[in-house]
């Protein structure tokens, strides 16, 4: 009877192990390294260029990206973003 359970102690342990999940590459303390929330959105009047100021869900810092008017239109200040090709800042 000791062995049976030193058997199921020892698949236990191994399945525990073996299962721990590895956090996805660009993940951080706080999530993903590219992504944030808007402080700020708007749209320069003399360019038509629209832009958000995110910042950073990891590092705390602040950045400013030129975004489509789509991508501006369905976004607002306060929202959580994330920036494709974009490691963190």
């Amino acid at each position: 009877m000791k062995t049976f359970f030193i058997i199921i102690t020892m698949w236990g342990a191994f399945f525990v192990l073996a299962c721990n999940k590895d956090e996805p590459q660009g993940y951080g303390k706080e999530g993903f390294c590219n992504c944030g929330i808007i402080c700020k959105d708007s749209i320069h009047s003399q360019t038509q260029t629209y832009f958000f100021i995110v910042e950073n869900d990891c590092s705390g810092n602040s950045k400013t990206f030129i975004v489509d008017p789509l991508i501006y239109s369905a976004y607002f200040e306060g929202d959580r973003i994330c920036i494709n090709n974009q490691s963190a800042w």
